[in-house]
């Protein structure tokens, strides 16, 4: 998200001309910082913290582009998370925006809202935001990759400012859309996967299979490529679109099974289906001839209102 000041920018003099004398004789070289742009980096880092609201950081930051790079360089900017209350954005609230795009560099159409800061509630802010929903975010080769609800991937930057860039893609198969019901993603050792069922009716019910594709980045655009087998590596998944996808290669010391889809339920706590060649064939229960209820459970991933089963990692093996 793009953060903007409603109000005019503040006009800030320059200290070379405070003080200004009439002198008649010849001045004297200057040395040293000859505007405010020109304040070193170090006093600028030490104003930063004594800030008391987001809008006086984002004032800070917008002055001058020494300013934003003193602002970006700024060792412990997430400390201000700990000391400032977070903004609330109002996103049906719409705030007139005639200077702004309305459209983004990749030709999303942008959404302006308006921003709240409880420390600073005399002014208000706007904001400027991708109207593609984002369905899941995940750490890879140490970037933020996010996939929406259009089953896009995107950069998601965190720093000097809040946006994704649209990473351009191309589907298997040459394909125009995405050619999965309801696909998500998940790092696998190097590989970044997206990963679905796809179902083949039959007389003998509906059976689902899974399969897996590997993002390959060493073409522009980058291709989805069909994955076989995942060798030794599982996947561990739970039934809602927010729970973290996880992924296991040592399943030797625990008798786990490979290129397997470990499905976090109820009841059955857990239930395995194969992936790509390995895929198992299984039949949906609530499809199937003379109404028979199978036994077998399909994987489904969707939007919850209560909480589901999900996967985690103690916190302590987090640094």
């Amino acid at each position: 998200m793009d953060f903007s000041l409603i109000r005019e920018s503040d006009i800030m003099q320059s200290p070379s001309k405070i003080g200004a004398t009439s002198a008649s004789t010849t001045a004297p070289a200057v040395y040293g910082p000859q505007g405010w742009a020109d304040l070193p980096e170090g006093l600028l880092h030490s104003i930063s913290p004594l800030l008391s609201s987001f809008m006086e950081l984002l004032s800070f930051a917008s002055t001058c582009r020494s300013w934003r790079a003193a602002f970006a360089s700024y060792p412990s900017k997430s400390t201000f998370c700990t000391l400032l209350p977070p903004l609330l954005v109002q996103p049906h609230i719409s705030v007139c925006a005639p200077n702004l795009p309305s459209r983004s560099d990749d030709g999303h159409k942008l959404g302006t809202c308006q921003v709240l800061d409880p420390a600073n509630m005399k002014s208000t802010l706007r904001c400027q935001f991708n109207n593609s929903q984002i369905e899941q975010i995940v750490e890879f080769n140490g970037q933020f990759i996010a996939i929406d609800n259009h089953y896009k991937l995107h950069n998601l930057s965190l720093a000097p400012q809040l946006g994704l860039q649209e990473i351009e893609t191309v589907w298997w198969d040459g394909k125009d859309e995405c050619p999965c019901l309801r696909p998500w993603i998940a790092v696998c050792g190097d590989m970044l996967l997206m990963v679905d069922n796809y179902i083949i009716l039959s007389s003998s019910g509906a059976h689902v299979k899974y399969k897996a594709c590997r993002l390959d980045m060493s073409t522009v655009p980058a291709a989805w490529v069909e994955v076989k087998k995942l060798e030794n590596y599982s996947l561990f998944i739970g039934s809602d679109v927010r729970s973290s996808t996880f992924s296991c290669a040592s399943l030797g010391r625990w008798s786990g099974r490979s290129n397997c889809l470990y499905y976090g339920y109820y009841d059955p706590p857990l239930v395995m289906h194969g992936i790509g060649d390995d895929a198992d064939a299984v039949c949906d229960p609530d499809y199937g001839p003379d109404d028979l209820v199978f036994k077998s459970l399909v994987f489904k991933r969707n939007w919850n209102t209560r909480l589901q089963p999900f996967w985690v990692y103690p916190s302590m093996l987090y640094r």
